[in-house]
């Protein structure tokens, strides 16, 4: 009984890690994203002037580095990471729950397209999308996003930011 119940598991784990490979090479084909360096991580956060007690929200989250890494730095930002992808947020939700976050309730995460995302509260917005979207993401800014939020659109090694006036 031990024995089937472990054989089991094992064949579970294979699946599952089996399923979060193929996903992943899928997302790397087909994703309107890319996942981004240490090294443009740092380029991105610092065209956000950050000034402490801020939301930032990042419309398609993907691993949350972006947002981890904002955490570690900003210790007064609330972060608000959409993902489209549920592998990516339940990968993030795991490690969220067995990591070491001191403040929980600044981060929250949310599995649904990015175009559904509540921008309204956001002082900075983040995307990192292919330029076919740009028009898209500026539309819904224009027209969700406060007076004086900033988007910040990063595509190939380039950081746009936008002003809503």
């Amino acid at each position: 009984m031990e024995r089937g119940i472990l054989i089991s598991i094992a064949i579970l784990s294979v699946l599952a890690s089996f399923s979060f490979l193929i996903h992943a090479i899928i997302n790397m084909q087909l994703a309107p994203s890319k996942m981004l360096t240490a090294k443009q991580r740092k380029k991105v956060i610092k065209s956000m002037d950050l000034k402490g007690d801020e939301i930032v929200v990042d419309m398609g989250a993907g691993d949350y580095g972006l947002l981890y890494q904002i955490y570690k730095d900003y210790k007064e930002t609330q972060l608000i990471g959409y993902e489209i992808s549920p592998l990516l947020t339940v990968r993030f939700k795991f490690w969220f729950k067995f990591a070491h976050f001191k403040d929980r309730k600044r981060f929250s995460f949310f599995n649904y397209n990015l175009f559904d995302a509540d921008i309204s509260q956001a002082d900075v917005i983040f995307y990192n999308l292919d330029k076919r979207y740009d028009a898209k993401v500026k539309a819904k800014f224009d027209k969700e996003a406060k007076v004086g939020s900033r988007l910040i659109a990063f595509s190939g090694n380039e950081v746009n930011v936008l002003v809503k006036e």
